[in-house]
């Protein structure tokens, strides 16, 4: 996700549409990337209790590609939706099966992205309202959060709350990288201590929250690469990092 925010999943609610006003906090230790702890279905949404400030407008489960609900959606929802479809390819967007509307402020959170509890091969995606007429910023962090569903595919990455027994690549602060995999070679190749977050160094990371920890850092990445950015002050650090990801993801996604 963009900038630190937490989900936590609560209960469970059957049918289409759910709304509600604000939520209570998330537990501070919640992990970021967030979990979901119901069963789930095409027809069976996962509701959410996110971190303080956030409240929960709408949750629709995803299928055959539109949002469902029992009644009309809102067309300022169906368009944020449609930003996803225009955004992430099919292969990927395909894992999305639950997609919820948030209200946070503006230029906040923006969007993230939660592994199911039931299916560790879906997810819940999230998008807040406030930032929808910012097309740009949206797209820009579906980006980062498509980098995020690449590199924490449960072939990839094993969450803490899944986890069982030592983990058999690299330890980061939400799980285990599996040896061998993108995100485990990228902690080795450029973080010293991937289990905590990095002092910030203009020259070694794209802006401030890369440095929070190495999927953050990947994810970012991405983000300026596929922007076509360097930017200015770039060290041999950072280079190495945006070859890196010319290498490993530079391929056409397939859609």
């Amino acid at each position: 996700m963009r900038r630190l925010g937490l989900l936590w999943v609560v209960l469970a609610a059957t049918g289409g549409l759910v709304a509600t006003g604000s939520l209570d906090a998330a537990p501070a230790a919640a992990p970021e990337i967030g979990t979901a702890r119901v069963a789930f279905n095409d027809r069976v949404i996962e509701s959410a209790a996110y971190g303080a400030g956030v409240d929960l407008v709408a949750s629709y489960p995803i299928v055959d590609d539109r949002v469902v609900a029992d009644e009309i959606v809102d067309p300022d929802h169906e368009r944020l939706w449609e930003l996803v479809v225009e955004t992430i390819p099919d292969r990927w967007r395909s894992r999305i099966r639950q997609f919820s509307v948030i209200d946070e402020g503006p230029a906040d959170t923006v969007a993230m992205v939660h592994q199911s509890g039931h299916d560790p091969g879906r997810w819940l995606l999230s998008i807040d309202r406030s930032d929808g007429s910012n097309e740009a910023l949206v797209r820009d962090t579906l980006v980062h959060e498509l980098a995020h569903l690449i590199t924490l595919d449960p072939t990839e990455f094993t969450f803490h709350h899944r986890r069982s027994g030592d983990c058999q690549g690299v330890l980061i602060e939400i799980g285990c990288a599996h040896a061998g995999g993108v995100l485990a070679r990228w902690a080795e190749s450029f973080w010293a201590s991937p289990g905590r977050a990095a002092d910030y160094d203009p020259t070694a990371f794209v802006a401030p929250y890369a440095a929070t920890g190495p999927h953050e850092d990947l994810a970012e990445t991405y983000l300026y690469w596929r922007r076509g950015e360097v930017p200015a002050g770039a060290g041999l650090v950072l280079e190495a990092k945006l070859a890196f990801i010319e290498h490993e993801l530079g391929s056409p996604i397939p859609r």
